[in-house]
């Protein structure tokens, strides 16, 4: 990983690394004060909410895309897109990882289900 930082410095761009840099510090603060205080106040701030709207708000005001060349988004559609099958040619290159992903669901329902049986005197 540190090669590879190393070897893409260069690459890096200057206000999107000041932009996390600064997100990362009033995260991480917020997050401290939010515990040092929690018996003194009422409601915890949702700072991650708050810092992805700042930050949005911020990106756009700035201009970021074309001042300083930063990639956004780019417009999200709205709502769920329709359901529909997944394509058969990737079901070779899947079918392990699936099978894994079904076990372990399998094992964790039936532990829980266990768990619970014997919490609450179940046969």
């Amino acid at each position: 990983i540190y090669a590879y930082i190393f070897e893409n410095i260069r690459s890096i761009q200057l206000e999107a690394l000041l932009l996390s840099l600064l997100s990362i510090v009033v995260l991480v603060l917020v997050k401290e004060l939010n515990e040092k205080f929690q018996r003194n106040i009422k409601v915890v701030l949702p700072i991650d909410l708050v810092l992805i709207i700042a930050t949005s708000v911020a990106c756009y005001c700035a201009d970021m895309e074309y001042v300083y060349g930063l990639e956004v988004v780019g417009h999200i559609p709205e709502g769920l897109p329709s359901p529909k099958p997944p394509p058969m040619n990737v079901l070779s290159e899947v079918v392990t990882e699936a099978f894994g992903v079904a076990l372990v669901g399998y094992v964790a329902s039936l532990a829980l289900a266990k768990a619970s049986a014997k919490k609450f005197k179940y046969t």
